[in-house]
């Protein structure tokens, strides 16, 4: 079986966080909170995105 022929799903930043978050391993979990990262999808919460998706044929909003 190939990786892309498996389902995906989207487990989030709590899963990743088990791990991520102990000190011993650099508070990892931490750091990309206080990032732009962790932040990039509010992009999608503005109204230029709202247009953008309008415009390519979306029938709801970014």
């Amino acid at each position: 079986m190939f990786a892309q022929s498996k389902s995906l799903e989207y487990v989030g930043v709590k899963k990743c966080g088990m791990c991520h978050k102990k000190a011993k391993d650099g508070e990892q979990l931490k750091i990309w909170e206080n990032s732009k990262h962790a932040q990039a999808y509010t992009v999608l919460t503005t109204e230029k995105a709202d247009k953008i998706a309008i415009e390519k044929g979306f029938t709801t909003k970014a």
